[in-house]
Formats: C-alpha cells, sequence, structure tokens
C-alpha cells in the first residue's frame, strides 16, 4: 500500500498509486512507497557549449519515492513519448533552486537540468520536498564523517546546518548559468536567446530560461505501461563510487 502527501496525489486515486507503484517497481524493485506526484512535467537540460536550454524528449508524470535500499529516495520522470524515462536518485550532491515553474538542478555528474511543471503549486511542493531530502542526505554524510550516531535520524539542528549555504557546499546554479553566458559573451561566441520573463529572470538579465511547453491535456496513471528500462542500476552504481 502507498503513503500519500498531503495534497501532492491528489490527481491519483488508491488504485492509480498502486497501479503507478507496480510500473515503477518493474524498473527498480527496491521501490517500497510513492512519496509524492507531479502530473505533469516536463525536462530541459543545459548545453554548455551552445549556453541555451534544450528540450529533451522526456514528458510526463513525476513520482518521488523512497527504497528498501541506498540511495533511499530518488525521482523518475515516467516518459508518456517514449521508453526513455529520467531517473535520478537522491542523494548529498544534488543541488536544487526553484524558477517556478521550473525546478533547476545539478547532479553528482555535473549536468544541469531544468524541469517545467504545469501546476505552479506542484513545482513548488515537489522542490521543497527535494530540497529536505537533499539536505537529509547531507547530514547523514556529515555524519557519518564524524562517527556513528543515533540510528537514521537526523536532528532539525543537523538538517538546518546542512541547508546552510555558509556551512556547505551548495552550488548556486543561477549564477553557474550567469557566469557561462558571461564567458561565452567575452569569447565572442554568438548571442544566445533570452527566453522569459519572470523576476529571477529579471534580477538576473543574463540568464538564460527555459522556454514553457505548451501544456498538453493532463493525463492520469493510466499511460504507465511495463518499461524493459532498468533504472535500479543507476542507484546500484551510486552506491559504488
Amino acid at each position: 500500500m502507498t503513503a500519500s502527501s498531503s495534497g501532492g496525489n491528489t490527481c491519483l486515486t488508491a488504485k492509480g498509486l498502486d497501479i503507478s507503484l507496480a510500473a515503477l517497481q518493474r524498473q527498480d524493485p527496491y521501490i517500497n512507497n510513492i512519496v509524492d506526484v507531479a502530473s505533469q512535467v516536463a525536462l530541459y537540460t543545459f548545453n554548455n557549449r551552445s549556453n541555451e536550454w534544450e528540450k529533451t524528449d522526456v514528458e510526463g508524470t513525476l513520482f518521488v519515492y523512497t527504497r528498501l535500499a541506498s540511495p533511499r529516495h530518488g525521482f523518475t520522470i515516467m516518459n508518456r513519448l517514449s521508453m526513455e524515462n529520467l531517473t535520478e536518485p537522491i542523494t548529498k550532491d544534488l543541488d536544487f533552486q526553484l524558477q517556478d515553474p521550473f525546478l533547476l538542478y545539478r547532479n553528482a555528474r555535473l549536468a544541469i537540468y531544468g524541469i517545467w511543471f504545469y501546476d505552479k503549486a506542484d513545482c513548488q511542493r515537489i522542490a521543497e520536498l527535494m530540497k529536505y531530502l537533499t539536505k537529509q542526505e547531507q547530514a547523514l554524510a556529515q555524519r557519518g564523517q564524524q562517527g556513528p550516531g543515533q540510528g537514521g535520524l537526523v536532528s532539525p539542528r543537523a538538517l538546518e546546518a546542512a541547508g546552510d549555504p555558509g556551512k556547505g557546499q551548495g552550488v548556486d546554479i543561477l549564477q553557474m548559468l550567469t557566469k557561462a553566458r558571461n564567458e561565452y559573451d567575452k569569447g565572442g561566441q554568438p548571442e544566445p536567446k533570452e527566453i522569459g520573463g519572470s523576476s529571477v529572470l529579471n534580477a538576473n538579465p543574463s540568464l538564460i530560461k527555459p522556454i514553457p511547453v505548451k501544456p498538453m491535456e493532463r493525463f492520469p496513471h493510466q499511460g504507465l505501461q511495463e518499461r524493459p528500462v532498468q533504472v535500479h542500476r543507476a542507484f546500484h552504481l551510486i552506491q559504488h563510487t
């Protein structure tokens, strides 16, 4: 039986969540619970060479879930366009930044992505959840370096310290993109397209923002067919790095 977050899984019935969980478990048998859901998202990637955002062929439903093995959390965009899904283990190395209706993040491989959300409420809620889970992983890693502690519990003070920019190694993704833009300008590269007009963009005039895709019709869990991609291998690789 799956657990629902308040407001997060209202788009899916209990039966729909069970079907979605079964579909995820066919790809990663260690997944045991869906924590939250965003019904319609699209994935963008940042191309460092062209200094532009590029829309990928990944769009669908985003699931945040717990696992029985390490890493204990992860998220998957169940792609409705093809059999290629996006799966990301949630570890201490992830950096998230909210730029509503986009959630920007950088992973352990230093790749930068932008997740566009059809529903802004989903975007804000998922962003808070991702940041919390990442801070929890950072606090656990810090405690592991200091020696054994109390089981798997992390104190609120430890979470606060893990999320303090003055104490951690967090990276400002917006500053990274602005720096990349400036370096291209100095090198005489062609002027990239400047997209969007949010408050964040106005505060960072050199920031390139993803282009929102045209909202497709909302779709429930029924698009979740069995896919042969074994995403649990991604988690297996994380465990051995």
